[in-house]
């Protein structure tokens, strides 16, 4: 769990009680928060009707998307509340919209703030920062020096003083960075090359977690799947297609701004839009090349796809060149834009379906969660029956036991790992040593 998600879930936990429908409305709750932010951040920076068309297609997706919507791993949640908020504070202290001092003082303090919460909940959101602080060091600088960035720092300090604080204190072989640098190489093989990272990204991480999961699901290459090279095509094609609209998005702003210089009218809450948009596609890039340079493909591109989630605050940039040529066509006299409208809508029609028949999709997996239920149920239950209440497992049965059971069930993760049988990977300590000071753990591996 992220540090956010689980200091909201013990408050939660102690008003309802500890179970999984307190956990669900809670990151229910987070990702109804990222969408308000991401339809006032679309709002501002783009139209109001195109606010309304992002946030219903990011009502639909795969399972992996709502798995990550509704599940507490690693801080995925929170952050993309964090990062969207801080973009928006960024363009309206930017476009001069908010002009009175006491108020453009209490968003310095605010973006402070969000940003220490982001940063200590994942490091994956800084790439949104840094564009968030980009814009306002464009735009901002005179009051920033004068004042803006004392306030933006005390606020980082107050709500990041956690994650400071660990770095301070914290052996150099441990700190965020170390850690980070640690796990973005780890299980990367010596004779290493970027094009497998390339190809696993673009085949499995990527449609995963922007809505391409609607059929039989390649997960490498090559498949023993039946028909696997129809539906390798369609998931590369789907990755291919996301990136040349986020490239086309990117040109068309830049292209926006280059006019703009020419323009002596263009205020400046209009070069702060363009700016904003053209940011936010740079931080989607960013994102991307990151993960594929990391470990994550290599490990495990499947589940490993989560570290893209972040990419769901740059939604509005990769659909604004399909929004933009239906507003461009309906502008053509009709004999002319006939032929154009009907490639633009029969684009829109199969981005739509796909995402429509991956969130269908979901339903066919109903009845295999479902049993995995199930067989958490009969596992609990029987180990208790049993009285096998230390033992060793697999990482995901010994956290989802430990959960169910409310700790009257200890668990130890066990794995191999380079042919040797070792025990640790556990997120807390003291579950290890509960299990050392047991006389006779068992191993359950079902």
């Amino acid at each position: 769990m992220g540090a956010i998600e689980a200091y909201i879930g013990s408050v939660l936990f102690r008003l309802f009680g500890p179970s999984m429908l307190v956990m669900r409305i809670e990151m229910a709750g987070l990702f109804a928060l990222f969408l308000l932010g991401l339809y006032l951040l679309t709002y501002r920076l783009y139209s109001p009707r195109f606010a309304l068309v992002t946030i219903a297609f990011l009502a639909l997706g795969t399972v992996s998307m709502l798995v990550r919507q509704l599940k507490a791993t690693g801080g995925n949640a929170e952050i993309n509340v964090f990062g969207v908020f801080v973009l928006l504070i960024s363009f309206m202290l930017a476009s001069g919209r908010i002009e009175k001092g006491w108020k453009r003082a209490i968003l310095y303090s605010l973006w402070g703030m969000f940003s220490g919460l982001a940063l200590w909940s994942h490091i994956l959101i800084a790439p949104y920062l840094l564009v968030a602080s980009i814009l306002l060091v464009v735009f901002c600088w005179r009051e920033m020096l004068k004042w803006g960035l004392w306030l933006l720092l005390i606020g980082f300090v107050v709500s990041g003083f956690p994650l400071i604080y660990y770095n301070l204190t914290s052996p150099p072989d441990a700190n965020s960075w170390a850690t980070y640098s640690h796990l973005s190489t780890m299980g990367i093989p010596a004779n290493d090359t970027i094009w497998p990272h390339i190809i696993r990204t673009a085949l499995v991480s990527l449609p995963l977690m922007t809505g391409d999961q609607f059929a039989p699901f390649i997960t490498s290459w090559p498949s023993k799947v039946p028909h696997a090279f129809r539906y390798a095509t369609m998931q590369y094609s789907w990755s291919i297609g996301y990136c040349l609209l986020l490239l086309c998005s990117i040109s068309l702003t830049i292209a926006a701004l280059i006019r703009s210089q020419h323009q002596d009218r263009t205020g400046n809450d209009t070069r702060a839009q363009q700016v904003a948009r053209l940011l936010l596609g740079c931080a989607a890039i960013l994102t991307i090349v990151l993960y594929v340079k990391g470990s994550a493909t290599v490990v495990d591109a499947y589940n490993s796809a989560r570290y893209l989630s972040i990419l769901w605050i740059s939604a509005p940039v990769v659909l604004w060149p399909l929004w933009r040529g239906l507003r461009f066509i309906r502008s053509l006299p009709l004999w002319f834009n006939f032929c154009k409208m009907s490639f633009i809508a029969a684009v829109w029609e199969v981005v739509g379906g796909i995402l429509l028949l991956s969130t269908m999709y979901i339903i066919q997996e109903i009845p295999q969660a479902q049993a995995r239920d199930q067989q958490l149920t009969q596992l609990t239950t029987t180990l208790e029956r049993l009285h096998v209440t230390r033992f060793y497992s697999e990482y995901w049965i010994c956290n989802n036991v430990i959960f169910a059971s409310q700790e009257r069930l200890i668990c130890g993760d066990s794995q191999v790992e380079k042919g040797t049988f070792t025990h640790g990977f556990d997120r807390y300590v003291q579950y290890q040593w509960i299990l050392k000071a047991s006389s006779n753990p068992a191993f359950v591996f079902p």
